[in-house]
């Protein structure tokens, strides 16, 4: 019964872990974009010779802080897929090891 826990639980960690490496795919396409947005706001100041004044630039600010949000977010993320990985992994070798245990040959002469 205690195997059945195990391998329910290992696959509940797996599929969370799943979700979490589809979440942080879906931030870095977001980072990516705000990225790109941000070059064509630099594009724009360049082209007018006037560098200064992007740091003052209040969209170019908002987006400066959502890029930062999005990568500590990435982060956080990142923190939790390695530790589902290190969980699934000591799952999986419970498993194994405990199957090992049980599965022993018994030989007895009736």
């Amino acid at each position: 019964m205690t195997f059945l826990i195990i391998a329910a639980e290992k696959q509940l960690y797996t599929q969370k872990k799943s979700q979490l490496q589809y979440e942080k795919t879906l931030l870095l396409s977001q980072v990516s974009t705000i990225q790109r947005e941000m070059g064509y706001i630099e594009d724009a100041y360049n082209e007018d010779g006037d560098s200064t004044s992007l740091d003052q630039d209040p969209e170019y600010k908002r987006l400066e802080r959502l890029e930062e949000n999005l990568e500590t977010e990435q982060e956080t993320l990142q923190a939790q897929i390695d530790f589902l990985s290190e969980v699934i992994t000591s799952d999986k070798s419970l498993l194994t090891q405990g199957i090992k245990d049980s599965c022993g040959l018994n030989l007895t002469g009736s």
